[in-house]
């Protein structure tokens, strides 16, 4: 038996938070879950079941630490959603957000609006992360490598 429900706006619980526990990814600035392999173009549902899941463990492959410097996908938002701090917050800003996830809080409001003017898509937040390039250049890999390990050079990268 399984219990799920497709709505981002009516999901079970926050899906970045299920899937960091879970050992998909890292939460990134955008609220979105962000993995080492896929960026930001990933997204999690939620699903309640009586399957026997082995339950996973949280990731740390520098992402998370990596958003914290690269800013990025903040500096090329056309609605000015995404928020600038440099340390993600346990506090949500509004009643629309889900509680109990340190991450940078997005103007939803202000996403949603420049998403209708532009027929309901966007998505410029995850087509700049550096994440989201899919090892498309041969210098990927490096990149990924010493931003994990040396955080001095990710506002660089």
């Amino acid at each position: 038996m399984c219990l799920g429900w497709h709505r981002i706006t009516s999901s079970l619980g926050s899906t970045t938070g299920f899937g960091v526990m879970a050992g998909l990814g890292e939460t990134c600035r955008t609220m979105h879950l962000i993995t080492p392999e896929h960026g930001q173009t990933e997204r999690v549902f939620c699903a309640i079941t009586d399957l026997p899941i082995a339950p996973g463990k949280p990731v740390d492959f520098g992402g998370h630490i990596f958003c914290k410097n690269c800013k990025k996908c903040a500096d090329m938002c056309p609605a000015g959603a995404i928020p600038h701090d440099t340390e993600p917050s346990w506090e949500e800003p509004a009643f629309y957000h889900r509680a109990g996830v340190r991450t940078w809080y997005r103007n939803e409001p202000a996403c949603r609006a420049y998403m209708f003017q532009v027929n309901n898509f966007c998505g410029i937040c995850a087509a700049v992360c550096p994440f989201s390039k899919f090892n498309k250049a041969p210098y990927h890999n490096l990149v990924r490598s010493i931003t994990s390990n040396t955080h001095t050079f990710n506002r660089f990268f």
